[in-house]
């Protein structure tokens, strides 16, 4: 990724392309889609996640992230389309658009 992606990541996240919950694993994650410069990007955020250092406690954490290319969006838009309408979908759009 673009060392300006990561300059610019604290407004990127504050204004996301899509943000989508995730449920397949035992502790929950945000995965946010953002547009950087001429491409996409997708970063985890575990909720709640519970770090024993530098002090202990629960936090919201940036966790990773990468850059999606044609391929990978497609994958996570289809993702997206099995999920829809389930009853405990592991995947759901909550804001935005892909």
């Amino acid at each position: 990724m673009m060392r300006d992606t990561f300059r610019n990541l604290p407004r990127l996240l504050r204004n996301p392309k899509a943000v989508i919950l995730d449920t397949m694993h035992t502790q929950p994650a945000l995965l946010v889609v953002i547009e950087s410069v001429g491409s996409n990007a997708k970063f985890m955020v575990q909720i709640d996640y519970y770090l024993k250092k530098p002090k202990r406690g629960t936090f919201n954490v940036v966790n990773t992230g990468r850059e999606l290319n044609e391929k990978a969006l497609k994958t996570l838009q289809g993702e997206l389309k099995n999920y829809a309408g389930k009853e405990s979908p592991k995947l759901l759009l909550i804001d935005g658009e892909l």
